[in-house]
């Protein structure tokens, strides 16, 4: 009697359990999969009304949503879950729900669990009703893995993408396109950040029509943004970025938003099929190839190959480098001379060249070291490295009563910001020439035509108290860049130097030569000497000689030299008269 009643007391609290539980709760055939009990919130769950006879005429493939998102049938989803229940006892798992009278979308937790009783087998299920925590659920994932401003997925999004692409079986070869709108940070600077965002999102709406159907596109971060394009090679690949940014350019012109035209520059990686980098490195090769593109200018593109690592590993390593020389007051850091003659080979003058070499003694190259030096902000340290030296080498010839009739020394066009630095150009000159007593006369500027494109309401009142000091100015590799006429009279010049790529063919090469003669004609009229680099032969001289220019400089009178070698071949004292470097 005892164990009859305690049976239906289980009984019991079953019941109540199964009536009154917020969750649907249902009972049913493991074989057929009809239901045989069901509680009303089951009913309501499923049907939008607490209707349980009607639910019980009904089977689970009848309010599973149809496929799935796993893509799924209702009916094979019913049927596995049934039969892994039998098996294991119990299973647990997530589905989509449509309920029929509404045809309401809707997510439930789904518990089966197997019964043995004395009727046989019977499987139980308990559905709870989670939509609000996906909703939440899908509300954190578009937070994580799109971008706010676009509504693009971004960098995680991305990243997760390239982890899948990997995963697949039929995986073909993946271009990578990184890109990044040119000048952006002066869009926002100069139309405000409203107008930079309206850019921003009207990339975000081209670029995917731009793109062929199955790729990804996707905002990294800032005004970089990134294209994935499944089974393009590198060829293709840069067909189609040159016919994206013509696109890109046309379409935000259209839009009417800024008067400037937008460019882009892109960088291209190429995954190669069953690649194992991992999704952050091949990201990162094409943001490689991207930082090389930009070191070119607006609009550039460039392919990604394992030299451009090297390269930039390389970069890496240079700058720290160079970090570490100018902690340790410029060590490694060297200027050399080189001379300036006249007509007749008589010094003129020298220019220093800057050189560095590394701690194992290896050399790195002016062309190397100086736009690293540019683009990292050390140019401004640098510079007041070498006016400090050069101004302390022509007091130290001086005090040995050796007479080098002027000094040019480099500037980059970086220098003449006067927002940059401790202290500006001008500031830096007068603080050597005081500490080192050297007469203002005897110093001269190189700068290149770069720096003529300069804001001139900055440059000039900096330009005219430079050489209110007494101090030259010289348009160092002139004819290689676009400065126009206008641009030299507003700058307070004394000097161009025609650059070697004139010289070295202007013995044979009418054009050369014409192009030599225009400059000394045009340095004459404006009433400013002109020197020849890069002069190798006597007959480069002599021709040189022969159509005007004023003094010379390059191997075929002296190659760069130390200060004390310099000092040797080259400087008398102020009692000696100096003659002329005879030809060979």
């Amino acid at each position: 009697m005892a164990s009859e009643r305690q049976a239906q007391e289980a009984a019991l609290k079953f019941q109540t359990f199964f009536d009154q539980s917020v969750d649907g709760v249902s009972m049913l055939d493991p074989i057929s999969l009809r239901f045989e009990a069901a509680n009303a919130a089951m009913a309501e769950l499923t049907l939008g009304v607490p209707d349980v006879a009607r639910f019980l005429e009904t089977t689970p493939r009848d309010w599973l949503a149809d496929p799935q998102p796993n893509g799924l049938s209702a009916a094979s989803l019913a049927q596995k879950m049934a039969e892994r229940a039998l098996e294991d006892g119990s299973v647990r798992f997530e589905a989509l729900h449509q309920q029929i009278d509404t045809n309401t979308l809707w997510w439930a937790q789904v518990s089966v669990k197997r019964l043995e009783l004395v009727e046989g087998l019977r499987l139980l299920c308990q559905v709870r009703d989670i939509s609000e925590g996906r909703r939440y659920q899908e509300k954190l994932h578009k937070l994580a893995f799109s971008d706010p401003l676009t509504q693009l997925p971004n960098r995680a999004a991305t990243l997760d993408w390239l982890q899948q692409w990997k995963l697949r079986e039929d995986m073909q070869c993946l271009a990578l396109v990184n890109l990044d709108l040119d000048g952006f940070q002066q869009i926002n600077d100069s139309f405000g950040y409203t107008v930079g965002d309206r850019v921003l999102k009207a990339v975000a709406s081209l670029l995917p029509t731009l793109a062929p159907p199955g790729a990804w596109v996707a905002r990294l971060e800032g005004d970089g943004f990134v294209v994935l394009l499944p089974g393009l090679h590198g060829g293709a690949a840069l067909t189609w970025v040159t016919e994206m940014q013509a696109g890109l350019a046309d379409g935000v012109r259209n839009l009417d938003l800024m008067p400037t035209r937008l460019s882009c520059c892109a960088g291209i990686a190429v995954l190669a099929p069953l690649t194992l980098q991992p999704a952050e490195e091949l990201l990162q090769c094409a943001n490689t190839a991207l930082s090389q593109a930009r070191r070119r200018g607006y609009g550039q593109l460039d392919l990604y190959d394992t030299a451009m690592s090297r390269r930039i590993e390389r970069d890496l390593m240079l700058e720290q480098c160079l970090e570490a020389c100018l902690r340790d007051q410029g060590a490694g850091l060297q200027l050399v001379y080189q001379a300036q003659v006249d007509r007749n080979g008589a010094l003129v003058g020298a220019e220093a060249l800057l050189r560095w070499s590394l701690t194992d003694g290896s050399a790195v190259r002016p062309d190397e070291f100086i736009p690293l030096a540019e683009r990292t902000g050390h140019i401004q340290a640098i510079g007041r490295w070498v006016i400090e030296t050069g101004c302390r080498q022509m007091a130290l010839w001086q005090q040995a009563d050796l007479v080098l009739p002027s000094l040019s020394l480099n500037v980059s066009p970086m220098q003449l910001d006067q927002q940059q630095g401790e202290h500006s150009l001008f500031e830096q000159l007068q603080i050597a020439l005081s500490t080192w007593k050297v007469d203002p006369r005897l110093l001269e500027l190189e700068i290149t035509e770069t720096a003529l494109f300069l804001d001139r309401e900055e440059a000039m009142p900096q330009l005219r108290k430079i050489t209110d000091l007494g101090i030259c100015f010289a348009i160092d590799d002139f004819g290689t860049g676009f400065a126009s006429i206008e641009m030299l009279k507003s700058f307070p010049l004394s000097k161009l130097k025609i650059d070697k790529a004139f010289v070295d063919h202007v013995v044979a090469d009418d054009q050369d030569q014409a192009i030599v003669a225009a400059t000394v004609l045009l340095g004459r009229r404006m009433g400013l000497t002109v020197l020849a680099e890069g002069v190798e032969t006597t007959e480069q001289w002599k021709v040189l000689a022969n159509i005007g220019c004023d003094s010379f400089q390059g191997y075929r009178f002296a190659r760069p030299m130390s200060a004390d070698q310099f000092a040797n071949t080259f400087l008398v004292t102020s009692s000696s008269p100096s003659g002329p470097i005879a030809p060979n």
